[in-house]
């Protein structure tokens, strides 16, 4: 049975980012690196640029499973052969894994040893954290090391990490080193003051917005009390970090069962010991004074498709579930309780946001704006699509990337859904890449469908026949594919 104690003794991987913020932080403050330092990684060819940062693509994982482990000259080949960002640098923030690998990269570059003697000796032994380190041998057998699991029906399946690189991932500590840890940000030993401040600055973004996130760290607020958080997920580890720096009180909480809430039950423990300094939970009633009941005709009335008239890979779809209107993201099975507040304006209660429906169809798309955080988006109705087999044809053929070795390859075939009659079975179309089993399309609106990998839209030539697509997978954003066999990276 799979151990949610976080038992004492036990070591377990968790995420390793701010430790590597640390450590690049550290190199700077002793006068090792730069801001702006072009001593990095030469195997990068945006190595002395911003959008490492902020703007580099997350790691697609074309490399096998299990005992082949991923190595930094896999992730360093693969970035070598990017062509594009996912955003011009410092626009906006997404998170990168692959950022933080380079920076591990950095680190060991410019300290003239291994990030791991680099962290050791540097960092975990100061302060010292005896059970805290970033491995650099795959093979090594690390005492009292946890393993991860998944669930798998009615028992437990291993879920293990195939990495042989650090940075963004990989770090194996215990909960009682965390805790010296922490009490580094009250008393700091290990970098002083300046560092654990350089830690907690807030990004800001080209137009003068200041993001939420910091140098491996999440500042934000929970029932009223300032945090400073983290979580990681990876296989089957999950684990978060919340410390509540004003009352000197921090929860962490390492799983080695991936469908375990660490973040839920790190809260749930501060609920407990923070209860008298907490402001009300978050409400869960979604009805009250002020909502009305809907028709069936008003739900219908709202129902579709709907994109981001600033994003056209943003889309919404709002459904009927258990006999209430719910908005969720296209792509994705969760969705959203409304409360309707009239026939045209609904709140959503987690995570908290307005909703308004601008006017009605009247031969033209219905269109609403969600106001969230201080931020507004419209979205716009966009027609469905249930293609014909002749249409999805279009669509069939072998595709390739310039940034990455496997082909993507697009059948038309028989779709059957798991528990249903072979009679329900529908035509569609199936991807098949390397190390992944089948993954049906579905498709949204003309040319731009979603599957387990992620939301693809097709792109046309000028005769209107289909040349390629996009992939967007949350953290690779516009990923380009080729209809047929162009140039493949060479090693």
């Amino acid at each position: 049975m799979p151990d949610q104690s976080g038992a004492r003794g036990a070591q377990g991987k968790a995420d390793g980012n701010l430790a590597l913020a640390c450590a690049g932080a550290r190199q700077h403050q002793i006068g090792e690196i730069g801001t702006g330092d072009s001593r990095t990684s030469p195997e990068s060819p945006r190595s002395n640029q911003s959008e490492v940062e902020l703007s580099s693509r997350k790691l697609e994982k074309p490399f096998a499973a299990g005992h082949d482990p991923i190595s930094d000259a896999d992730v360093l080949y693969v970035v070598s052969h990017q062509r594009d960002l996912n955003f011009p640098p410092n626009t906006r923030y997404l998170y990168s894994n692959t950022g933080y690998m380079l920076l591990a990269q950095i680190v060991a570059h410019v300290g003239g040893q291994s990030f791991r003697t680099f962290t050791t000796e540097r960092i975990f032994a100061p302060l010292g954290m005896k059970n805290s380190h970033f491995p650099d041998d795959f093979d090594q057998v690390v005492k009292n090391m946890a393993f991860g699991y998944l669930p798998s029906g009615d028992t437990y399946s291993m879920g293990l990490t195939n990495f042989d690189t650090v940075g963004a991932t990989s770090l194996l500590t215990t909960v009682e080193d965390l805790a010296l840890w922490d009490e580094n940000f009250y008393n700091p030993r290990v970098g002083g003051p300046t560092l654990i401040q350089q830690l907690q600055e807030r990004g800001r973004l080209n137009d003068g917005e200041q993001i939420n996130y910091a140098a491996g760290l999440v500042l934000g607020k929970y029932r009223g009390l300032n945090t400073v958080d983290h979580n990681g997920a990876d296989a089957g580890y999950v684990s978060d970090m919340i410390r509540f720096p004003d009352q000197h009180f921090t929860a962490a909480c390492f799983c080695n069962l991936g469908s375990a809430d660490p973040s839920d039950l790190a809260r749930n423990v501060a609920d407990i010991y923070l209860a008298s300094d907490m402001g009300p939970a978050k409400p869960s009633d979604m009805g009250g004074s002020n909502s009305v009941t809907l028709t069936p005709a008003q739900m219908q009335a709202n129902l579709g498709v709907y994109v981001n008239i600033k994003d056209p890979d943003d889309l919404v779809r709002w459904v009927i579930k258990d006999g209430k209107l719910n908005v969720g993201n296209v792509g994705e099975e969760q969705t959203y309780d409304v409360k309707p507040i009239s026939e045209s304006q609904f709140d959503v209660i987690d995570p908290p946001a307005t909703i308004t429906f601008l006017g009605t169809r009247s031969g033209t798309p219905l269109r609403f704006r969600i106001t969230e955080d201080g931020k507004i988006d419209t979205y716009s109705e966009v027609p469905t699509f249930a293609p014909s087999a002749s249409e999805l044809a279009e669509y069939a053929g072998t595709y390739s990337s310039p940034e990455i070795d496997p082909l993507y390859e697009l059948k038309v075939e028989d779709i059957h859904v798991a528990g249903t009659p072979s009679n329900q079975d529908r035509i569609g179309l199936v991807l098949s890449r390397l190390k992944n089993g089948p993954d049906p399309l579905q498709p949204v609106t003309k040319d731009f469908f979603t599957a387990g990998v992620g939301k693809i839209r097709f792109m046309r030539d000028s005769k209107g026949v289909i040349s390629g697509f996009l992939l967007s997978t949350g953290r690779d954003l516009d990923l380009r594919f080729e209809r047929g066999r162009p140039a493949i990276p060479t090693r």
